[in-house]
């Protein structure tokens, strides 16, 4: 047996995947919260090494890592569900800082056996609805080891391939669907990349999708019929109450019509009455349908300009995908996004799906405002702490007290 075992402090930790700013947040930690149980330490030195594993490349830098010192203690942290082989305990984000100092205090008093791995690989799922469990360590065992009554590993995210079947003499019956209209062929890219970031950037000024936006937005606002026209053919009415939308365009259309840019004069948009002509003979559908397929065929597997593939992203809610215009591996994408925050890159990663599957999901939900940008990856790590509630009570007396007090100077 190897001893890491420790009872002095402060333990030394030591951070992969993290930038500059990540390690002030953790540097502030360790002076604040956790003073003399931990502090940074420098690569080699540390009695437990702390991985981000949503950061774009900590799975490289963590097998050098992990080959260089290969009885150091290991917890991953992710947003997301991100997997990565040989690691101790996974803590999910935001961290509490309490359970976060007890999982390395613990971690650190473990002993390593001499030849062996840190732990077994690390296989998690997040659930598609269920909320935001509190935060927990996981602690990782062999496969079949774990003591009665402890949960047992959960399946990885990655599903049996058509490849994995025929490779197991399983032929496929059914010729895979051709998703080329909503998301291109486009290979993937390297986020690290600007001038890859940027090729698959769309500006959508002068599409036909920025001006429909603009119409829900405005209908929504003035709570009227908002109709956009095409140098002065109408296309579609947006209506607030319900939400829906209407075109005389067929399908084939309207998607030729997204894939050309138009001066700005071209197209307009303007308030129709109740009873004006544009609304005759109009099948309705809701907004979001209209907007998802819209940019769907306008994005084609690429982003909005305001979207960075490496930066992490989330779902405000559950999308209601059985109205919406199929798109391939949705229903995966969702499942993984809409718990917490984690960069596109590491969904298509994650999932084992082409990344351009990923873009054009996210390009529709940003379209609909379904889709959150998170805050700097250090916003993130670790919990906030939670305002005292203000007492109100107290308040509307004090406001009582001085009303009076100025009755008695004016009188």
């Amino acid at each position: 047996m190897i001893g890491v075992k420790r009872k002095d402090l402060p333990l030394l930790v030591d951070l992969i995947g993290a930038n500059q700013r990540m390690r002030n947040t953790f540097a502030m930690v360790f002076d604040g919260p956790a003073k003399g149980v931990c502090k940074l330490a420098d690569a080699g030195k540390a009695d437990v090494v702390v991985v981000d594993a949503d950061h774009i490349g900590a799975r490289e830098e963590w097998d050098v890592y992990r080959r260089k010192h290969p009885h150091c203690a290991a917890i991953a942290i992710t947003a997301g569900g991100v997997t990565l082989p040989g690691i101790d305990a996974v803590i999910a984000k935001p961290l509490k800082v309490e359970v976060f100092i007890e999982a390395i205090k613990r971690l650190a008093a473990q002993p390593r056996e001499e030849g062996k791995p840190a732990a077994a690989p690390v296989e998690e799922k997040p659930s598609p609805r269920a909320p935001a469990p509190e935060a927990t360590i996981t602690e990782v065992r062999p496969q079949g080891q774990a003591p009665e009554g402890e949960t047992r590993q959960l399946p990885s995210l990655r599903l049996t391939t058509e490849k994995d079947e025929a490779g197991k003499g399983a032929p496929s019956p059914v010729a895979p669907k051709d998703y080329s209209d909503v998301c291109g062929k486009a290979a993937d890219i390297d986020c690290e990349d600007e001038h890859q970031v940027a090729s698959v950037q769309l500006p959508v000024q002068r599409y036909l999708l920025e001006k429909l936006m603009q119409a829900a937005a405005e209908s929504e606002r003035l709570n009227r019929p908002v109709a956009v026209a095409l140098k002065g053919n109408p296309l579609a009415v947006f209506f607030n109450e319900p939400k829906q939308a209407g075109s005389r365009l067929s399908d084939e259309l309207l998607q030729r019509l997204c894939k050309t840019t138009y001066p700005a004069e071209a197209l307009e948009m303007r308030e129709v009455g109740a009873a004006a002509p544009e609304h005759e003979g109009l099948a309705l559908i809701g907004h979001d349908a209209v907007l998802w397929k819209v940019a769907a065929w306008t994005y084609r597997g690429r982003l909005p300009e305001e979207l960075h593939p490496g930066k992490r992203v989330y779902l405000r809610h559950w999308p209601n995908l059985t109205r919406l215009l199929e798109l391939p591996d949705a229903l995966r994408i969702a499942a993984v996004m809409v718990d917490q925050p984690i960069a596109m890159a590491r969904v298509a990663e994650a999932l084992q799906i082409p990344q351009r599957h990923v873009f054009a999901f996210c390009g529709c939900a940003h379209a609909i405002g379904l889709l959150g940008q998170a805050k700097r990856a250090a916003d993130h790590v670790f919990e906030q702490p939670v305002a005292p509630a203000e007492p109100v009570v107290e308040r509307r007396r004090l406001g009582q007290i001085m009303r009076y007090l100025k009755g008695l100077v004016t009188r």
